[in-house]
């Protein structure tokens, strides 16, 4: 019950937050700015016996210089039904890139996507 309740933490933490670095370390540079979502694609809520599903999924992927969402993987899940809808939806969002030293930078990030 304790491992659930740190797992509902950490999902409203990461979505209070929205898209955040993978890496702590990117956060601290002053000469570096993250990347932040211009175009979201809203993910198709799989239905299940009538039902349609709820929860939040955690993707790790990959923000080119360019914005693209690359190397999209589930990070964490609370719902397993709506992984796929959540790769699908996140590969088809545009970010602002990543910047450092003023030059645009591909960066990897974790972004939370809410089914509720």
């Amino acid at each position: 019950m304790k491992a659930l309740s740190r797992s509902h933490l950490l999902v409203s933490t990461l979505l209070l937050l929205g898209t955040i670095p993978a890496f702590a370390d990117q956060a601290e540079r002053v000469d570096e700015s993250l990347p932040r979502v211009l175009y979201p694609v809203r993910p198709t809520q799989p239905e299940v016996l009538g039902f349609f599903q709820k929860g939040v999924v955690i993707v790790s992927c990959t923000i080119t210089a360019k914005g693209d969402v690359i190397n999209a993987k589930v990070y964490r899940s609370t719902n397993e039904a709506l992984n796929d809808a959540a790769i699908a939806a996140i590969k088809g969002w545009k970010f602002t890139p990543a910047f450092k030293n003023g030059h645009p930078v591909s960066c990897k990030v974790l972004q939370p996507l809410d089914f509720n």
